[in-house]
């Protein structure tokens, strides 16, 4: 793993992450029917140069980026921990990668932050599978060294705020109310297809720059 220190959201964080599946994309790595889709839109980008796009943003999205540092205070508070943030974690893969809510300086404890609406987080404090399951994955699969990792629901207006999960390698956790496993093996399952999809984006951009002589 390598850290690139970027300030996310910045120009240099998006073109870092250009080319690359982050957080989000996991979940699309993971689908059968998003897979090869994911593939395409990959492939198109290497095939373009990196340009700045303006993005919409959300009230959600402005509410998420107003509330994060309060949320990341609340599990400091909890946890006793300090988490630093970094621009992004990149992995041995040169594919995947990943932008951290947090990470404390030995790089053992990390954490995703969501700050969701009333009815989402009430459905994270009663569900039983694990929210923004592959994101959370892919925080294990991209450090090997990763002991600890916390999902944190932050919502200040409810009387539970902070709805936290600690995950572990061989913490049990629930991808549908039926179909489960450990940490550990899903995260192993998600680097067989970020190499995967690594070794078919190379070998198709190379048969195609050959064919097109570029």
């Amino acid at each position: 793993m390598k850290i690139i220190n970027v300030c996310q959201g910045s120009e240099e964080w998006h073109e870092v992450r250009y080319r690359k599946i982050g957080g989000t994309a996991a979940g699309d790595l993971m689908s059968k029917t998003s897979y090869d889709k994911l593939k395409l839109d990959l492939l198109g980008a290497h095939l373009e140069p990196f340009e700045l796009e303006e993005s919409f943003t959300s009230t959600a999205m402005q509410r998420g980026i107003e509330l994060e540092p309060l949320a990341r205070q609340y599990l400091e508070d909890y946890t006793g921990l300090v988490f630093n943030e970094y621009g992004w974690l990149q992995s041995d893969i040169d594919c995947l990668g990943i932008s951290p809510d947090g990470l404390t300086e030995d790089k053992k404890i990390s954490c995703e932050i969501k700050c969701p609406s009333r009815s989402v987080h009430m459905s994270y404090i009663l569900g039983k599978t694990l929210p923004y399951f592959w994101q959370n994955m892919n925080y294990f699969a991209i450090n090997k060294d990763l002991e600890k990792h916390y999902f944190i629901s932050y919502r200040p207006e409810s009387k539970i705020p902070g709805h936290i999960i600690e995950l572990a390698r061989d913490t049990e956790v629930y991808i549908t109310k039926k179909i489960g496993g450990r940490v550990g093996d899903f995260a192993d399952e998600l680097l067989l297809n970020a190499a995967k999809m690594d070794k078919e984006l190379k070998e198709i951009l190379t048969d195609t720059k050959n064919k097109y002589m570029l």
